[in-house]
């Protein structure tokens, strides 16, 4: 008996040892979340990317610590109110990730995978989300535990749930002004039946007051498997930065389906473009690795040519300007050619119902594609 209790402990013992790091389990914080339902999409200001960005803004990372080119009262309202937690544990944790190479897209992507209550996380970080940024898997999962409880404590400590509230009126006309823009520009029907993908039913535009500097899109798949989307933006965003990154959401489900059958020759014939155009930087451009985002921008030029011949919105430069545009930026030959296929998916619906089924032309496009001086 005694043998099948010390046999039992010791395995207690080693499974605890090689057990992963536990995900936090925090108290609640409520929120009355500003929301509006439009035809596509869901306009929010989300309390975890006011959070978050408020602790980067006094870590001063420079993502976030731009101004609006116009009136700046609400931020420097802000700046006042939240001036004396500029050495909260939170803001001393960004600061150190942030010299460890953790820039303003991982934070964004961070905040997304909090739960909106801040209880906790939406995923195990053990193993690696697949949807958390790249740059996060150089940090141990215990310090990105270790933040997520500081950014619960900043929530509390600061009484976030209060200011937010009493900004209630400044949110709800940033989110209705948002859902006025987009709707008019097109951009969610027009990519909606263009990509004809049920990788996610209805992205979140989050219009943050605080992130001031950039557009991100990002993804979130939960314990469920569901996979969620969100476009962070700002109230003062340029439209044509808006539209194409609501094109990258889209665009990034297809490249990362389809990336580890062109890495290599993709990486292979950019490096070698590169250094053509760039030869000066011959040294950074031999030793770097590329991701599927590269390929993301790549072929995002072109839908978005296809987006503004087929839309033809108001306030744009034409889809004739822009395509002379590209032909000068990508003097080769054989990048231009991305834009005969997207004629060819547009013109072979019957053939390629969907974006992804078109997987197959592009792949063996870019395989094909060799450099030559």
């Amino acid at each position: 008996m005694k043998k099948i209790l010390l046999s039992l402990i010791l395995s207690i013992l080693v499974s605890n040892l090689f057990a992963g790091p536990k995900a936090p389990i925090l108290d609640p914080i409520e929120f009355d979340l500003v929301q509006d339902q439009g035809e596509y999409n869901t306009f929010t200001v989300d309390p975890r990317i006011e959070v978050i960005a408020m602790i980067c803004r006094l870590a001063e990372m420079p993502a976030f610590n731009y101004n609006y080119e116009g009136d700046n009262t609400f931020l420097s309202q802000m700046d006042s109110i939240f001036s004396k937690y500029k050495d909260h544990k939170a803001v001393k944790s960004v600061k150190a990730l942030n010299k460890k190479g953790i820039e303003g897209d991982a934070f964004i992507s961070l905040a997304y995978h909090i739960k909106p209550d801040f209880s906790g996380t939406v995923i195990d970080f053990s193993p690696f989300p697949e949807t958390l940024f790249y740059s996060w898997k150089n940090i141990p999962v215990n310090t990105i535990y270790k933040l997520v409880k500081e950014i619960h404590q900043f929530a509390l400590d600061t009484n976030f749930p209060r200011i937010y509230l009493l900004n209630r009126a400044t949110y709800i006309a940033n989110t209705g002004n948002m859902k006025k823009s987009a709707e008019k520009c097109g951009i969610a029907k027009w990519a909606k039946e263009f990509f004809m993908m049920d990788s996610f039913e209805r992205p979140v535009l989050n219009v943050s007051q605080i992130n001031v500097g950039c557009n991100y899109y990002d993804f979130v798949i939960g314990q469920d498997g569901k996979r969620l989307a969100y476009l962070t933006t700002f109230p003062g965003t340029y439209f044509d930065s808006f539209e194409t990154m609501y094109i990258c959401m889209y665009a990034q489900i297809f490249a990362t389906e389809n990336w580890p059958k062109i890495k290599e020759n993709y990486s292979k014939y950019m490096r070698a473009w590169s250094l053509k155009v760039s030869p000066d930087n011959k040294k950074e451009i031999e030793s770097r690795e590329f991701i599927d985002y590269d390929f993301v921008q790549v072929i995002v030029n072109y839908l978005y040519l296809a987006y503004l011949k087929d839309v033809e919105p108001e306030n744009h430069m034409s889809w004739e300007e822009l395509y002379g545009y590209f032909e000068k930026q990508f003097a080769d030959e054989n990048i231009i050619k991305v834009w005969d296929l997207v004629l060819e998916y547009q013109a072979n619906r019957d053939k390629y119902p969907t974006f992804l089924d078109f997987s197959e032309p592009v792949v063996n496009f870019i395989n094909q594609l060799s450099f030559e001086e």
